[in-house]
């Protein structure tokens, strides 16, 4: 994938931060083969140019005993007051986990957390009894299964792992209101110190080092590194495919395809209108209409029609049921 400005040592200092985003800098340096000071200096860099956006983390929710919901909204008779007003009801709402502006089908996509069916639809109604009379319709989905991949163009020789997973039918995992508190301070920003996570929690440090360590093998808690793909040149899409037929060797090879493809970004299996997600990174519209051609060429057995969104903006991304 075309990375512009950035050289081999900058894919091997953000392949590091992509697996580990808490690697500590001086074990960059090893295995760069440069400084710890360069590597601190470009990172910065990175930092400084919006191309990294946040270091966090993600929770796998499920494992917290909690389901993930993704509601569609397409918007009518609104003005940027108004929408400037429901977007910050989301971003301000602990049950949202993500929210992007897109154009398309839908306006607004928003990843909402709750424990079951009953408090999803409690939510959704009342953000329908609040904002009803800008809503034209909604559409919404269950997450069954939403794999974190690592990122591919880091390196060209490098398969994608699969570093953990956002939701899906995974047991739970027992936590506590300082496990939560931790995930809640890693989501904001993951290469805080343990002396800062210590002061801001009232706990030790080594307390802090053995509980965050334990989340992390049990993955509940997902390295992530938010990056501004713009600036690699890239348009973001969301490509949902509704599935006519559903074997499972089938299935498996379709998100097979998206997990190995060098433009797509996530695979998201879900119950709903459309049972298939990718997030696509292409260069140009027609780029993207190239990977889709390809897609529906080798899948069309399986794939019955798709939809496709821009995606404008991300304005939350945050899975943590403290925030």
């Amino acid at each position: 994938m075309d990375a512009g400005f950035l050289k081999e040592t900058d894919l091997r200092i953000l392949r590091e931060l992509d697996r580990n985003v808490r690697i500590p800098f001086s074990e960059i340096a090893k295995k760069a083969g440069i400084s710890k000071q360069r590597v601190i200096y470009r990172v910065n860099g990175f930092v400084k140019k919006g191309f990294i956006l946040k270091f966090g983390m993600l929770a796998n929710i499920s494992k917290l005993g909690l389901n993930y919901y993704r509601l569609h909204i397409q918007l009518q008779n609104t003005n940027e007051e108004i929408e400037k007003r429901i977007i910050g009801y989301f971003v301000e709402n602990e049950k949202v986990a993500w929210l992007s502006r897109c154009d398309g089908r839908f306006d607004l996509l928003i990843g909402i957390m709750a424990e079951n069916a009953l408090e999803f639809n409690e939510e959704l109604q009342s953000i329908v009894n609040k904002f009803g009379e800008f809503i034209l319709k909604y559409e919404f989905n269950i997450i069954i299964d939403a794999p974190v991949f690592s990122r591919t163009f880091f390196s060209e020789e490098d398969r994608p792992e699969t570093k953990g997973h956002l939701a899906g039918g995974f047991p739970v995992v027992k936590t506590d209101e300082t496990d939560l508190e931790i995930i809640a301070l890693l989501s904001r920003n993951a290469r805080a110190s343990l002396a800062e996570l210590s002061k801001k929690i009232g706990i030790p440090a080594e307390t802090v080092n053995y509980r965050m360590r334990k989340l992390i093998r049990a993955k509940v808690l997902i390295s992530h590194m938010q990056l501004n793909y713009k600036i690699l040149g890239l348009q973001l899409y969301k490509t949902m495919f509704y599935l006519k037929n559903f074997p499972e060797e089938r299935l498996n090879e379709l998100k097979g395809f998206g997990k190995f493809h060098p433009y797509v970004l996530d695979v998201i299996q879900s119950i709903g209108p459309w049972q298939i997600e990718f997030d696509i990174e292409a260069k140009s519209p027609e780029h993207y209409h190239e990977i889709i051609k390809e897609i529906r060429r080798k899948f069309s057995d399986i794939i019955r029609d798709y939809d496709s969104l821009y995606i404008v903006n991300e304005l939350k991304l945050n899975f943590s049921p403290r925030q």
